[in-house]
């Protein structure tokens, strides 16, 4: 339980990097909090890279990283990796305004 919530928090912070947000600091220190052993597993050796890159050239490397893996298989769609956080979007069912 403790390693899931861990790798949610390490995917949030990815995401975070990724769309340029400094704030994916704070996902990675929870994820190292809740389960430090984390920093052992091979998604921090990729994320190493990604930060040794920096943002601006991961940025213009992983349009091309992912133009050469092509569409995302079934099988990695349905991973455990959480939808990107989407600030003041609404999730699930909502009333239209009309209904009363």
């Amino acid at each position: 339980m403790r390693r899931r919530l861990a790798e949610q928090a390490f995917w949030i912070g990815s995401d975070l990097f990724d769309r340029g947000d400094k704030s994916w600091v704070e996902c990675h220190a929870l994820a190292d909090e809740i389960c430090p052993e984390l920093r052992a597993s091979p998604l921090y050796d990729r994320f190493r890279i990604k930060r040794v890159l920096g943002m601006r050239v991961w940025g213009l490397v992983r349009p091309l990283l992912d133009a050469l893996r092509g569409p995302p298989a079934m099988s990695s769609m349905a991973s455990n990796r959480p939808t990107p956080v989407q600030p003041n979007k609404r999730i699930g069912w909502w009333p239209s305004a009309g209904a009363a």
